[in-house]
């Protein structure tokens, strides 16, 4: 196999998003965040990557390189006060990102092929990962405040993420790294829902 740099950006899906949490109920764009596995054999940095939804798009700043399998958070703040008592961020956005409901199709084709859904992508925009959370018909849980949306431990690749049946509400807390009292696992990867793994001829 080729040799790779640490700082050369992850292929599709080299980086996988497995958890996030779009409607935090105190902070607002602060306590935002997303949990992303590096399913990659070597170590990648995430500094750079973006993060785009619709009309919006982020660019991360991080903290140094994720090792082959590691999981990172990357948030709207650092400060676990501003983030719901998340003490572990990897890497951090400006602004507010996630959308919280659908909404309508924009015009332009380009943003509408971002809308209600989240990507990862390199720094020159070439697609990660993609998560259609808020796309009608593709069958992912609603959307409820406080909780986040967790990927099924059994269901970790940019394919199997694609449908809404590998995803459910978190029901608990993991309080030693989030202790504002939503729910969900930032930093570590949730649990199984008794699924299969899907294979690229189930999606």
């Amino acid at each position: 196999e080729a040799c790779r740099t640490i700082g050369e950006p992850p292929p599709y899906g080299g980086l996988v998003i497995t958890e996030i949490m779009p409607a935090p109920t105190g902070g607002g764009a602060a306590a935002e965040w997303v949990e992303v596995q590096n399913v990659l054999p070597w170590s990648v940095d995430p500094e750079g990557l973006r993060l785009a939804s619709g009309a919006t798009a982020v660019v991360l700043a991080c903290d140094g390189v994720v090792g082959a399998g590691g999981v990172f958070v990357a948030a709207g703040s650092a400060d676990s006060t501003a983030n719901g008592g998340i003490s572990e961020v990897h890497c951090v956005w400006n602004g507010a990102l996630l959308p919280d409901a659908a909404v309508p199709l924009p015009r332009d084709p380009a943003v509408a092929g971002r809308t209600n859904r989240l990507q990862l992508q390199t720094p020159d925009a070439v697609l990660i990962d993609d998560v259609p959370f808020l796309v009608a018909g593709v069958g992912f849980p609603d959307v409820n405040p406080g909780a986040s949306l967790e990927l099924c431990a059994e269901q970790i690749s940019a394919a199997a993420n694609d449908r809404g049946r590998s995803w459910h509400v978190a029901t608990v807390a993991l309080t030693a790294r989030f202790s504002g009292g939503d729910l969900g696992t930032p930093g570590m990867i949730g649990f199984s829902c008794g699924l299969d793994r899907l294979d690229e001829e189930g999606l």
